[in-house]
This record gives C-alpha cells, structure tokens and sequence, in this order.
C-alpha cells in the first residue's frame, strides 16, 4: 500500500563564496562534482538516470550517505546536485540553484503492508504521518 505525500525537485548546491552557480549545462558538466554511492556501489536514481542519457559528470568525491556531502562543498568548488529539501537541514547555510539540466523529480511515498491497513494504531500513524508531510510539502515548493 502506499500514498504519494509531496514532490520534491533536485537543486545544485555549492559554497557561494568560492564559486558562482553553474550558469550552463556544459559550465555544470566542466565541474568537480561530490555525489552520494549507497552500498554496495550503488549509486544515486540521479546518477543513473543522467548516465542513461549520456550525460557524465566528473565525480572527484563519493559518500555513502547526504550527511557526508556538506563538508566537501563549503571552503571549495565542487558542486553536487541533492534534493532540494535538504537546504532546510543538513545543507544549511549552502547556496543552491536549479540545475542546468533535466532532472527527474522525486516523489515521497508513504508505504506500508497491506497486513497493516486497518490496524487502527496503524491508521493512526499514517495520519500523523501525512499531516507532519504537510508543511514539508509547502516548503518543497
């Protein structure tokens, strides 16, 4: 089971006094990039979807989670292209721009088993759930 609660969009960040936000698609793709790779080796739908385009971004630093991008931007020019929501949390204080290229959009599920439907305690979270995503949503805007 599951219920779409907000869309978010992808953004470039980087640290705005070191460098500018990339103006074009070729600036963009002339840039050092810092992206996220789960384990094992996998990388971000981003990632993928671009390289299934054709479009190759120069990675100098891969971590294996968001948490890790942030001190690889500030003090320096590397860019890295996250969702756009975490420039209220983890990206704080990092410039952020729409990037120059076609990105898929990223859509956020609530799920859950089908087992757990009618559970009322379970309901009731869910509700929590979708009314705690309301205002995300706003901001995702």
């Amino acid at each position: 089971m599951q219920k779409r609660l907000f869309e978010d969009r992808y953004r470039v960040f980087y640290d705005s006094s070191c460098r500018d936000a990339p103006g074009a698609r070729a600036e963009y793709l002339a840039a050092d990039h810092v992206t996220v790779v789960y384990e094992p080796r996998r990388a971000l739908d981003l990632d993928a979807h671009l390289a299934a385009r054709g479009i190759k971004r120069r990675f100098v630093v891969t971590v294996p989670g968001f948490a890790g991008v942030p001190a690889f931007l500030r003090g320096g020019d590397l860019l890295a292209t996250a969702p756009g929501l975490l420039r209220f949390g983890l990206f704080h204080g990092l410039a952020s721009a729409p990037p120059p290229i076609a990105c898929p959009s990223l859509p956020m599920f609530m799920i859950w088993g089908r087992r757990d439907h009618d559970d009322p305690a379970h309901r009731w979270m869910r509700e929590e759930l979708e009314a705690a995503a309301k205002p995300v949503a706003a901001m995702a805007r």
